[in-house]
């Protein structure tokens, strides 16, 4: 791969879209299992942004699957809080305080 011409996380964030999975099912031949060859797979086009671009675009897709992998550690860490918070309240370890309404 040339990487004057193409940046490779752009080709990584492209190859695994689901444009290109439709593209490359669409190339796909066999009754069993399906297959592209070396060369139909050259042959599939695909977005070509100057290198620039591809570079900015592939920034931009990297910090936010970074972030999404972040946020899901938060959820995670989030349910483990809730988990224990739930075993704690069903064995009476901790008690539920309802705010009292004042009139």
């Amino acid at each position: 791969m040339d990487e004057k011409k193409i940046n490779s996380d752009f080709f990584l964030h492209w190859l695994f879209s689901n444009e290109a999975n439709q593209r490359i099912r669409n190339s796909a031949q066999g009754s069993v299992r399906e297959s592209v060859s070396f060369t139909d797979f050259g042959a599939i086009p695909f977005p070509m942004p100057s290198i620039v671009d591809q570079e900015k675009i592939a920034l931009a897709l990297n910090n936010a699957k970074r972030e999404v992998f972040l946020l899901k550690k938060i959820v995670d860490a989030y349910r483990q809080k809730k988990i224990g918070l739930m075993q704690k309240l069903m064995t009476g370890q901790a008690d539920v305080k309802v705010p009292v309404e004042v009139n």
